[in-house]
């Protein structure tokens, strides 16, 4: 009897804390969850990613699509970095793959066969391979609303964000379409909504944005804009290796000169 009074308050005190970490997990802030997450991917070293990117467009009766399918990799720090962005690009009906690599100082494009190189500072081949790795944290005043829940090891937060406060990520993403909008092209940004995965580990996994713009284009009017953002960080914290093609048959090009490159500012 006396062991089976021990069992029994050795159960009952397993459950008790168990029941005490189910709360305490329940009524962690999704907002502290987020920022601890998103600290803990910054003091990565290496990256592997995936994004997709979706994009609708209306106007005057017109729509059109656009899709964008990439894996970006990213491996060292300093003058060691290396950057690596392959996938395709679709619109209306056909379909542009596409290879960027960085590494010892060069830039490595191949876009329909035609391989070229360029040296290049790690800072510009950096704004040109897309190297967005989290939506980054926002004001918290910027969450219309925000919830959290337990999806196996995972937390789950999802959100509405005030649009006006993602200026700087949205003008990230349109930056290739700043010269369709022209020097008095302008873009509203409507509410934002996400969701962002952080794994057992503490890193974020996986994200997910919505966001839809109205754009105003010189001689074309008003154009109502949708595009559907996912990032996939693949096994965060662990090694990542970039495998490079042959570059012997690169063409070495200067476009130092050149001020403005079409689709890039």
């Amino acid at each position: 009897m006396k062991k089976l009074r021990r069992t029994m308050a050795m159960l009952l005190s397993l459950l008790m804390i168990g029941i005490f970490m189910g709360c305490a997990r329940k009524e962690s802030d999704p907002i502290e969850v987020m920022e601890a997450a998103q600290q803990k991917n910054s003091q990565l070293t290496s990256s592997d990613l995936t994004m997709t990117m979706d994009m609708a467009f209306s106007t005057s009766g017109l729509t059109m699509d656009m899709a964008l399918d990439m894996d970006c990799k990213a491996v060292g720090s300093g003058e060691d970095t290396q950057l690596a962005m392959t996938g395709n690009v679709s619109a209306m009906g056909m379909e542009l793959p596409m290879e960027m690599y960085y590494t010892d100082g060069y830039m490595y494009t191949n876009v329909l066969e035609q391989k070229v190189k360029q040296a290049m500072s790690l800072e510009n081949a950096e704004e040109q391979i897309m190297t967005i790795s989290s939506i980054g944290p926002l004001p918290q005043e910027a969450y219309k609303s925000l919830t959290m829940e337990e999806d196996g090891d995972n937390q789950v937060i999802s959100f509405t964000a005030d649009g006006t406060q993602m200026t700087d990520l949205v003008t990230s993403l349109l930056s290739q379409f700043e010269n369709q909008l022209g020097e008095n092209g302008t873009y509203t940004i409507g509410d934002v909504t996400g969701t962002l995965t952080v794994n057992g580990d503490g890193y974020v996994a996986s994200e997910t944005l919505n966001i839809p713009l109205t754009m105003t284009v010189p001689d074309m009017g008003d154009m109502e804009m949708t595009m559907d953002c996912a990032i996939t960080n693949h096994n965060p914290g662990q090694e990542v290796t970039i495998s490079f093609p042959d570059f012997s048959d690169y063409i070495e090009t200067d476009l130092s000169g050149v001020s403005e490159i079409p689709g890039n500012t």
